[in-house]
């Protein structure tokens, strides 16, 4: 959420406003690149009637709000991104941008003017003489009854369409890697449906540059969960082949590890893994559409804890800025700010901890939303054990991998492979390579436990306590609320 980032409108003072920027990305590509990340997923940035509150409702699709900044500052962002070899995806929300294909009343029109022609067709049979004048009247009774309505309908469906290309053209002109299109779901039923995202990919395909530029497209996980259960399989064959990645979101606070499980399985058994090139998953632990993790996680650097776990998962992995911190949603206690309690995730990134305004925005503004506490006794550019993971994933087979590929088949290298009402123990494997463990507490009290069931030993390769390096065996495994700890096994 680029209004929560970072405030930095210019030199003059005057410029601040206690909102984030472009200018204030740019002045955190550094930190981002430090972290490992290789994209950066911006919530709509478009222009809206009251910004940020009415972020989700734009009035266009294309041009910067002014609060964020300038096309300049858009096109300094996307260089210094692209200089780290970092990768931009916007926020695309065609819904509610566009509340349906065709709206209440065109659908109006559309039974009318099926009506019309069962009318119209029925006189024509009833009165249909030879002759050129009674074949002009009954060509003048089909254009006058069906072709206005139809005309409307069919330009309708047009406007959609152009505008939606015309964005993605838009955007990709301007160095823009990806899009998220948000409320693609609304959508599934609509006729056009399959021929619409096959034209988009053709044209986020047409900038692309080979395997080492390849532009994406993403949507939600409930995208495929409504196209699969509708049975249609030209739609569905249209998801799977030209979407890149779909975005699944873990709730943790459901029903503890045992609902991370069988949220996890449900992913690795269903179609996505049922043949190679099908999208990634993309997972996600907490969005600007959710509650913060360290809302629920009631212990210190929990959301650090949960960040390692997530970043074990086969896959795409995303963090929500300032989880790496544990920031946590905005207090309300006295309800003054309940009718923007849909906000109260996106409180103001926390850099450093001298400051009473913690390097957000100058210590004299106020920011746009208030600024919340945060679990975590990690400063922002000091998570290690985050740095250590992403490099982790970027050369371990067993964790990069999506799967196993045998007869044919791409077959899950990732198993829950033990869990308690707090503890959650997940292993990565992949053919003639060391295996990989991650342990994780998401409860609130220190765990002793015995593992040695399942594995003897091996190398802390990250966690929260400065182990990295050590052999710990698995007999007496300890961890304290929050924490987990990835392991190398022994062969």
């Amino acid at each position: 959420m680029p209004a929560s980032v970072s405030d930095k409108k210019g030199v003059d003072s005057s410029n601040f406003d206690g909102i984030g920027d472009l200018r204030g990305l740019l002045s955190r590509v550094q930190y981002l690149d430090s972290l490992g990340v290789q994209a950066v997923r911006l919530n709509p940035i478009f222009p809206s009637t009251q910004y940020p509150e009415s972020y989700d409702t734009p009035t266009s699709l294309t041009g910067i709000n002014p609060h964020l900044g300038t096309e300049q500052d858009f096109t300094a962002f996307v260089e210094a991104m692209h200089k780290h070899n970092m990768s931009i995806v916007l926020d695309l929300p065609i819904h509610p941008y566009f509340k349906q294909l065709l709206t209440a009343a065109e659908k109006d029109k559309q039974k009318e003017a099926q009506n019309k022609i069962v009318i119209a067709s029925k006189k024509i049979h009833l009165t249909r003489k030879n002759g050129s004048d009674q074949d002009n009247f009954t060509e003048n009774l089909i254009n006058s009854l069906i072709i206005p309505p139809l005309i409307e309908i069919t330009r309708a469906q047009d406007k959609m369409e152009d505008t939606i290309s015309n964005t993605l053209r838009y955007w990709l002109r301007r160095g823009v890697d990806g899009f998220y299109i948000k409320g693609l779901e609304y959508f599934t039923d609509d006729p056009d449906f399959a021929s619409q995202i096959r034209n988009w990919k053709k044209i986020v395909n047409s900038y692309s540059a080979g395997l080492d530029d390849e532009r994406i497209l993403m949507c939600s996980g409930s995208v495929l969960d409504t196209v699969n259960e509708s049975g249609d399989s030209n739609t569905l064959r249209a998801v799977l082949n030209n979407i890149d990645l779909i975005d699944v979101h873990l709730d943790l606070f459901g029903n503890g590890t045992e609902s991370v499980k069988k949220q996890v399985d449900k992913v690795l058994q269903g179609i996505l893994y049922s043949k190679p090139g099908y999208p990634w998953v993309h997972w996600n632990f907490g969005s600007v559409d959710t509650q913060r993790l360290s809302t629920h996680l009631i212990s210190p650097n929990g959301s650090l804890g949960a960040i390692l776990f997530h970043m074990m998962l086969p896959g795409t992995p995303s963090i929500f800025y300032g989880d790496e911190v544990g920031l946590k949603d905005i207090q309300d206690s006295q309800g003054e700010r309940k009718d923007i309690s849909h906000l109260h995730q996106l409180a103001p990134m926390h850099w450093i901890s001298s400051d009473r305004a913690f390097g957000f925005t100058p210590m004299e503004f106020h920011p746009w939303l208030p600024f919340s506490d945060s679990w975590s006794y990690i400063e922002a550019g000091k998570q290690s054990a985050l740095k250590d993971i992403a490099r982790l994933r970027d050369v371990t087979p067993p964790i990069y991998m999506n799967g196993v590929y045998k007869d044919g088949e791409n077959l899950p290298n990732c198993e829950i492979r033990t869990l308690h009402p707090d503890i959650i123990v997940m292993e990565r494997m992949y053919p003639r390579r060391n295996s990989y463990v991650v342990v994780s507490n998401f409860g609130s009290e220190t765990q002793v436990r015995d593992l040695s069931s399942l594995y003897y030993g091996g190398e802390v390769v990250a966690d929260l306590r400065g182990r990295v390096g050590q052999y710990v065996t698995f007999q007496t495994l300890l961890l304290y609320p929050g924490e987990s700890i990835v392991v190398k096994l022994d062969k």
